[in-house]
């Protein structure tokens, strides 16, 4: 009797100690399985942060400037125009949306966006909606950046289309944001032939 249930004590011992063992086994699996899923996460993030970097945003205020626009020598900047069809009654005067042009590349990015600018609007541009408050007769005198503030001087020109309501404040926010999509550019001083107070209030 005794001899009958030692061994069963001892098939007893060994079943619960492959239950250990299985249990454990199955927690290397399930804890390898947790490990993979982790690892396949982290990738899909890496993939989609990479996907990111590579799409342009051009509601940013940055210049968009894109690895094919660069292999072709061109690059893409943004110049900034009220529209009466986004912006009905022009109830802010400040509020300027931008245009994205293309343009050949070059170093003086700046001043070319602001050339942009003084060349008006497309047709199909207008049709759009734009506007623009600087006759494209105008000139720029002169550009530098110093510190983190942008000097910008126009000929006389800039005044022309100076007239009626709001078209003062619209000259300075267009050129304002222009050159403020630039990163190194957080100020903006405008003058006409060297006069900063030809803007109407």
């Amino acid at each position: 009797m005794k001899k009958v249930f030692g061994i069963s004590a001892l098939f007893l011992v060994l079943a619960l100690s492959g239950c250990s063992i299985s249990n454990n086994n199955q927690s290397k699996i399930d804890n390898e399985d947790l490990k993979n899923q982790v690892n396949d996460l982290q990738q899909q993030v890496g993939d989609l942060k990479q996907e990111i970097n590579k799409t342009p945003n051009v509601a940013t205020s940055v210049p968009v400037i894109t690895e094919d626009l660069n292999d072709q020598g061109v690059i893409s900047v943004k110049v900034f125009f009220p529209n009466s069809i986004i912006d009905p009654g022009f109830l802010d005067c400040s509020v300027v949306r931008p245009v994205v042009r293309i343009i050949p590349y070059t170093v003086t990015t700046a001043k070319a966006s602001l050339e942009e600018l003084v060349k008006g609007l497309s047709a199909q541009e207008e049709s759009q909606g734009f506007q623009t408050s600087i006759d494209n007769h105008t000139t720029i005198n002169s550009l530098s950046i110093k510190g983190e503030t942008a000097y910008v001087d126009f000929s006389k020109d800039l005044q022309t289309k100076n007239v009626g309501l709001c078209a003062g404040q619209f000259i300075q926010a267009q050129i304002r944001q222009t050159l403020l999509q630039f990163p190194t550019v957080k100020n903006v001083e405008i003058s006409i032939d060297g006069d900063k107070d030809f803007v109407q209030p």
